[in-house]
């Protein structure tokens, strides 16, 4: 991680600290970044026990103070209403659903085909396509329907069409309902 640099303030009452790390950088627009030393916050929450550190992605401090005490609120929003402030991964998901799935194929409870089932499926479909959903919270329905027109045209794709070239055996190019059911 980069240092901080100097200056390092407080604000909201001593709860939330703003501050810049050297080599940071700034996401434009355009999908583009340079780097830039943007304004950073990190606050404690109590009740989990973990600090909350973000980029505001900003050089304005004026705008990274407003960005840190809006995030601040919505947390002690949600920690006064008892409502979850960390979210796991998807990535974070499926491991913790492989470990229940490995233990029951070692007790026997599912067979050997059933478990490398899941464990391909998420392999080849679902770990690239939200390999970038860090919050499953931000998980929606249009989210969910771009991933099943991804997977029902996956083997018409260029990333279809290259794992049948390195010898894919097992594919369906137009998969039926009980095939996607089975995902």
């Amino acid at each position: 991680m980069s240092k901080i640099i100097p200056p390092e303030i407080k604000i909201h009452d001593g709860n939330i600290l703003i501050y810049k790390r050297e080599l940071s950088k700034i996401k434009l627009d355009a999908g583009e970044t340079y780097e830039k030393q943007s304004w950073h916050y990190r606050f404690y929450v109590k009740s989990e026990k973990k600090y909350i550190r973000k980029t505001c992605s900003t050089t304005n401090e004026e705008k990274a103070r407003s960005i840190a005490i809006e995030a601040f609120t919505i947390v002690r929003y949600k920690v006064n209403n008892d409502r979850p402030v960390f979210f796991k991964s998807f990535d974070e998901i499926y491991h913790d659903v492989f470990e229940i799935k490995e233990q029951k194929f070692n007790r026997h409870e599912i067979t050997k085909k059933t478990f490398l089932q899941f464990k391909n499926c998420y392999n080849l479909y679902y770990k690239n396509h939200f390999k970038d959903l860090n919050d499953v919270s931000e998980l929606t329905t249009r989210k969910v329907k771009a991933f099943w027109k991804h997977r029902i045209n996956f083997w018409s794709s260029d990333e279809g069409k290259e794992q049948i070239a390195n010898g894919m055996k097992r594919y369906v190019i137009h998969p039926k309902g009980t095939t996607l059911h089975i995902d």
